[in-house]
């Protein structure tokens, strides 16, 4: 009895531990995936903004000459 004992004191911790981890990993991958479609929607922004500035730019420069 106390051999079984010992193996669940230390089995379901150690179980819960590997589960905390695995589920942390992907809960990692999910984040990091979500991180970069924002990076990607921002460099998209940032394009479409400095090209309307440069529009803008162009036809100031136009318009007073």
């Amino acid at each position: 009895m106390a051999d079984t004992q010992l193996y669940l004191a230390i089995g379901i911790p150690t179980i819960a531990l590997v589960l905390g981890m695995t589920g942390n990993g992907f809960l990692f991958n999910a984040l990091s995936a979500r991180l970069s479609s924002l990076e990607a929607r921002v460099a998209s922004l940032e394009t479409r903004t400095e090209a309307r500035l440069l529009a803008l730019e162009t036809s100031m420069n136009t318009a007073s000459t």
